[in-house]
């Protein structure tokens, strides 16, 4: 008597890897996908709260571009590279202290492929 798996048990155990396969893989993508997606957000709200520090301090007192216009402590700060996004700009309010940023896309790919996000502080 010979000792081993049968075709069709070896088939049923390939099948059944397919079946978890294709239920898992999209899965673990949308996952990834949407924690890009929340680090792009959260990125754009840590750098908007940077930027109402810089504009209630003085530092900012004008809009501006967030690759040119942002100071380094707040880089630093917040840990923003301005090459992440693609375009970033901000405008502010001095008598409200009220910072919008408005940030589009992804250069380098970091966060996916997210559209845009505005974030009002």
């Amino acid at each position: 008597m010979k000792k081993g798996f049968t075709l069709i048990e070896l088939l049923a155990v390939i099948v059944i890897l397919a079946i978890i396969l294709v239920i898992a893989v999209p899965r673990v993508m949308n996952v990834i996908s949407n924690a890009k997606a929340d680090s792009f957000e959260n990125s754009v709200e840590l750098l908007a709260s940077g930027i109402k520090n810089e504009v209630m301090a003085g530092t900012i007192t004008a809009n501006g571009n967030c690759k040119t216009n942002v100071p380094a402590e707040v880089t630093a700060a917040v840990r923003y590279n301005p090459d992440d996004f693609g375009v970033c700009t901000f405008t502010v309010d001095t008598n409200t202290y009220e910072v919008t940023v408005t940030a589009t896309g992804s250069a380098t790919g970091k966060f996916g492929t997210q559209a845009s996000i505005e974030v009002t502080r």
